[in-house]
């Protein structure tokens, strides 16, 4: 398990015990039964984890192996949750946001990968190519360091944010790149 940037994680089990990891921690659980708290988070998170190499149901009486008790939401019904995942947490400004969506504007409108992604994207923005390049590695660097990643490839980095996270969308691009179909 691999935390992000923004809540540390208790974890009670039978080989750590009770301990707290901080941000970006990895955490290999180990077989056996495991409770997970997020108490920064905004709202209370608790996660009850199995992790087994037996069938999860018996086979011959088809109910759990394992008597683990289901964890329920106890939130008000009604109450509107203000959490949102970390791959969504990503904060771009206007800007890195049109030219990211600009570069990638291929995999969001499903068309062909132009020969060169920065300067068909750069002309099609009326921008130099070395300013739009400057972005788009600034973009890069920050989703590597936050989420931990080694994203090389402007390939690789757009379908992260394209297609993975989608933290870019078609909303992203700009008015006059926008598809006709929208």
């Amino acid at each position: 398990m691999q935390l992000g940037s923004r809540a540390r994680v208790r974890v009670v089990n039978e080989f750590v015990g009770d301990h707290v990891f901080g941000c970006h921690a990895l955490i290999a659980l180990q077989e056996g039964k495991s409770t997970l708290t997020f108490p920064e988070l905004d709202e209370l998170i608790q996660l009850g984890v199995v992790i087994q190499s037996l069938p999860l149901v018996d086979p011959h009486t088809e109910e759990l192996a394992w008597d683990v008790p289901e964890l329920q939401d106890a939130r008000d019904p009604g109450e509107v949750s203000s959490t949102r995942y970390g791959a969504h947490r990503l904060n771009l400004t206007t800007t890195q946001r049109q030219r990211i969506a600009a570069t990638f504007r291929w995999l969001l409108v499903g068309e062909p990968a132009p020969a060169n992604l920065l300067s068909a994207a750069a002309s099609a923005l009326g921008i130099g190519q070395p300013a739009l390049t400057k972005t788009v590695l600034a973009v890069r660097d920050r989703v590597n360091e936050e989420r931990w990643l080694n994203l090389e490839s402007l390939d690789q980095l757009g379908h992260y944010l394209c297609h993975l996270t989608r933290t870019i969308t078609i909303d992203d691009l700009p008015a006059d790149l926008a598809p006709r179909w929208r």
